[in-house]
């Protein structure tokens, strides 16, 4: 009698720990967020509107160097969301980068000043097999647009999250480059 009482509670508290584990995992996997690519902004011309754009994928690596228009920045991907249920499992949503532009944040400019948009999709049979997932496990698939005002010398992290892509400026990354360009008179 006395084991069974003292089993109970043994396995009641394995169970709860259990239980934690597996909600805290369900939460994190649904509410994860990745860096896909990083602009480091700094202006090209006096106008105000033209922009050079250092982009770097998510580990640091050069994308490429793009002079952009505008008075904001605007990255398109394409976007395969995985079904809740398997997203659970760590099963997570793809992407690829599409497209880099400028943007204008009043439509009478967008309509009439300079503008210009960089491909930056990977067209490949790899590419083409990351995207073929079967129809049960695939959501949907779509494109994904984030876009922000531009600040010159300023830091900007592309974040891929379970359902499409945002933005958030990189403070710690603005303020170092900052420094940097303040010690090296840049």
């Amino acid at each position: 009698m006395k084991r069974i009482l003292f089993g109970v509670p043994i396995t009641l508290v394995v169970c709860v720990i259990i239980a934690i584990t597996v909600f805290s995992n369900m939460y994190y996997q649904l509410t994860k967020e990745v860096i896909v690519a990083t602009a480091i902004i700094k202006e090209a011309k006096l106008s105000g509107k033209e922009y050079q754009v250092l982009l770097l994928d998510e580990n640091g690596n050069n994308l490429g160097k793009y002079k952009i228009y505008g008075d904001q920045i605007q990255l398109e991907v394409k976007f395969m969301k995985i079904r809740d249920c398997f997203n659970i499992f760590g099963i997570n949503s793809r992407y690829d980068l599409d497209r880099l532009q400028g943007r204008y944040s009043n439509i009478q400019e967008q309509n009439t000043r300079k503008s210009f948009a960089y491909d930056l999709s990977k067209s490949t049979i790899l590419n083409t097999f990351y995207f073929s997932w079967p129809s049960w496990l695939v959501d949907t698939t779509y494109g994904s647009s984030t876009y922000v005002n531009i600040q010159k010398n300023h830091v900007y992290d592309f974040i891929k999250r379970p359902t499409g892509i945002i933005t958030r400026e990189n403070k710690e990354k603005s303020l170092l480059l900052e420094n940097v360009k303040m010690f090296f008179n840049l």
